[in-house]
């Protein structure tokens, strides 16, 4: 079993992603709320276009849980968090959402 965190995460992607390891509940992501179980480890390129040549450039990895996502970058070493999980509107919030789109109008001036 390897349990990781956000210090080790990108030499983590690299190691997994290079070796094509299955992921078999072994591998958790430590986030100091929860352990997520890596479901997956992707590869994200950037294309460009160098004098009529396409070209893609590995620039990050993308690991993948059940409710989540983390996408880290190579080239400005950063790390984003993604969280899945869908938070319930309460019957207030939901009312008010509906009241302000009833309410919206279509300004006279526009056209």
């Amino acid at each position: 079993m390897i349990i990781f965190d956000a210090a080790s995460v990108l030499y983590i992607a690299q190691f997994l992603d290079s070796h094509k390891i299955h992921l078999n509940g072994n591998v958790y992501f430590d986030d100091r709320q929860r352990k997520r179980l890596v479901l997956n480890v992707e590869r994200i390129y950037e294309d460009f276009d160098v004098s009529g040549m396409f070209m893609n450039v590995l620039s990050g990895y993308k690991l993948l849980f059940a409710d989540a996502e983390l996408r880290l970058s190579i080239r400005d070493s950063t790390i984003e968090f993604y969280d899945n999980a869908v938070t319930q509107f309460t019957s207030q919030e939901l009312e008010d959402e509906v009241a302000a789109w009833v309410h919206a109008e279509v300004n006279e001036y526009m056209f």
